[in-house]
């Protein structure tokens, strides 16, 4: 059974990182719980913690320790709720502050099982599920063709979260004056759903402003000194993926930090024993902090903001070629002296698409200060259909820069294996990062259907999950 993307939707599908997060959050030692009944009683923010206006009710009264405590434990699948940081209540379908119990067969996500970066159980559980943090994760099972957390609904005053897709309440009106990336954000992209594009590149300056970047010598990218909070690099990267989508503020700058921030979430993803990806915990520097919902539906998000597909040319199912190197920060690279050059440098993911108009988007970054000169290339990338190359082009590169190539692609016939190749001249080192596939703007697609992800071997868990990931997008 396969479900089918909302038109709208804004993200897409990652291989190999994010398909993997979403399997095992999903999966058997996941947070996505089947749910039989939920009680509200404890709140676990006090007035004056609550981001929007939130009057006291009687009989719920705010004792983080008693919450913690019971939902500890899911006793028949038991699962409990208290009004998040908007006054929002999952499951209070009548917006009076009551909870209506589920029908059979329902399913939430719930904060957290315990789980460390290695998936290891360190904690009690906790089988507390938010309406925001289930609003987030909404869009993930969009992405992922899977069905959609139970207990949403409509509100006078909307989750902070559905600005995440086409949501044109305001969060945080007054940003401006705040420290808190996450208000920061969240005002941004109301104001990109709302066209204030130099707003967006306001509020995005605002962020750096407060995540102090520093170059890393090692990685060729930003580090972000100031910031603990993964989601919050999870919410920068959409942010400035927005404003990448605008034309009229794509910008080196802009692009350095997109990438730096990409970079960031794939090497802070956390493995199991076997090496296999699972989720992100809240916290960059605290090692003992947790896997939970929020944080790994929003890196999952931003790994695949604005494009169908993603791909890392350092991971299946794309494939280095011999004489290239994987680095350990997600790029492989073309070294000067040891690279064979005029040789094909990455290639795959071999998929099928239909017939239609497409972006295939390649990251690359000359990693060098030799510059070539104007008449000479750095490299070529092409689109491949298993006959014929579909379209190339030959760039050049600015020095330790990244640059985003966007080769236009007319897929004529639905028999076809996609391969999208990156070519190295031989002049100068350079790297190749992400890979993305998107409808041409204004044209209509038919259904992107891959025939076969189980080559995956980095998103080993997937498989048993229970749905039947034939990807699609309309």
């Amino acid at each position: 059974m396969a479900f089918q993307q909302p038109a709208s939707l804004y993200y897409g599908q990652h291989l190999p990182h994010g398909i993997a997060a979403f399997a095992y959050l999903t999966g058997r030692q996941g947070t996505w719980r089947s749910i039989h009944s939920i009680k509200y009683e404890e709140e676990y923010y006090t007035s004056a913690q609550f981001a929007t206006p939130c009057p006291p009710l009687a009989g719920h009264p705010t004792d983080v320790a008693k919450l913690l405590e019971k939902a500890s434990v899911s006793p028949n699948d038991q699962i409990y709720t208290a009004r998040d940081s908007n006054c929002l209540l999952l499951s209070d379908f009548g917006n009076r502050w009551s909870v209506n119990q589920p029908p059979r067969g329902q399913h939430v996500f719930v904060e957290h099982v315990g789980a460390n970066k290695c998936g290891v159980q360190t904690n009690d559980p906790l089988f507390l599920a938010w309406l925001d943090d289930n609003w987030a994760a909404r869009n993930m099972m969009q992405a992922y063709n899977a069905p959609l957390p139970w207990g949403l609904h409509a509100s006078t005053t909307p989750s902070r979260r559905t600005v995440l897709d086409v949501g044109t309440f305001d969060p945080c009106p007054n940003a401006s004056t705040t420290s808190f990336i996450d208000r920061i954000a969240q005002h941004a992209l109301y104001q990109a759903n709302t066209g204030d594009w130099n707003g967006v590149l306001s509020s995005f300056d605002h962020m750096l402003s407060i995540a102090k970047p520093s170059f890393n010598h090692t990685t060729h990218w930003f580090d972000y000194t100031d910031v603990d909070d993964v989601y919050h690099l999870a919410l920068m990267k959409i942010v400035g993926q927005r404003l990448l989508d605008d034309n009229s503020r794509a910008s080196p700058r802009v692009l350095e930090h997109v990438r730096a921030l990409h970079g960031n979430l794939l090497t802070m993803q956390g493995r199991n024993a076997t090496g296999g990806l699972i989720g992100w915990t809240t916290s960059v520097k605290n090692v003992k902090s947790l896997i939970n919902t929020e944080t790994t539906a929003l890196a999952v998000l931003a790994l695949c903001a604005g494009a169908q597909f993603c791909f890392e040319a350092s991971a299946p199912p794309m494939k280095p070629a011999r004489g290239f190197f994987v680095r350990p920060y997600a790029v492989v690279s073309a070294v000067v002296g040891r690279s064979p050059a005029g040789h094909r440098m990455v290639f795959g993911p071999n998929v099928r698409l239909p017939t239609g108009e497409f972006v295939v988007s390649f990251n690359l970054r000359m990693n060098s200060s030799r510059v070539p000169n104007e008449d000479q290339f750095v490299g070529t990338v092409d689109d491949f259909d298993g006959v014929s190359v579909l379209a190339s082009m030959d760039f050049h590169g600015s020095e330790n820069e990244w640059s985003l190539v966007n080769l236009g692609v007319s897929v004529t016939t639905q028999d076809n294996s996609m391969e999208f190749r990156v070519w190295w001249h031989g002049t100068t080192a350079f790297d190749v990062g992400a890979i993305t596939v998107a409808a041409k703007k204004n044209s209509q697609q038919d259904a992107i259907q891959s025939t076969d992800f189980n080559q995956v071997q980095a998103a080993e868990d997937y498989s048993r999950t229970r749905w039947d990931f034939a990807l699609r997008h309309v």
